[in-house]
């Protein structure tokens, strides 16, 4: 089987920022990223200089030689699968998980938020 060769992607865990998702040509991977974290993919090739004097991160992981052509995949749709830490007890009670940004290798359990458009209303009526 061929293997396409690409570049290898370090992965920072950062306080949140109000930027666009990309910074200096950093991904930011919005399905592991939280309200109190950001989750960046940063090429190995690209200086992380700026992204880690700018703001706090913690290095969490790299993957190595991944294709280009996934690289879109990093902002939308790759999924990703680790051993430790686990997430099947957050998934078996139907909530999601999050990296727990004060302490190392952990995951938060979170709710499944449903985003409801702001022109939804619900009417009760009574008698």
């Amino acid at each position: 089987m061929l293997v396409e060769e690409g570049d290898d992607y370090h992965f920072f865990n950062c306080s949140p920022v109000a930027m666009d998702t990309y910074i200096n040509n950093n991904i930011m991977i919005p399905c592991l990223s939280s309200s109190t974290s950001q989750v960046y993919a940063i090429s190995s090739w690209n200086s992380i200089h700026d992204l880690t004097t700018l703001f706090p991160c913690t290095k969490m992981f790299n993957i190595s030689s991944l294709p280009d052509a996934l690289v879109p995949a990093l902002k939308d749709t790759l999924v990703l699968f680790w051993s430790e830490p686990s997430c099947q007890q957050c998934e078996s009670e139907g909530k999601r998980c999050s990296w727990n940004n004060s302490t190392k290798n952990q995951l938060d359990c979170l709710a499944n938020v449903i985003h409801r458009d702001s022109s939804t209303a619900l009417v009760t009526t009574i008698g």
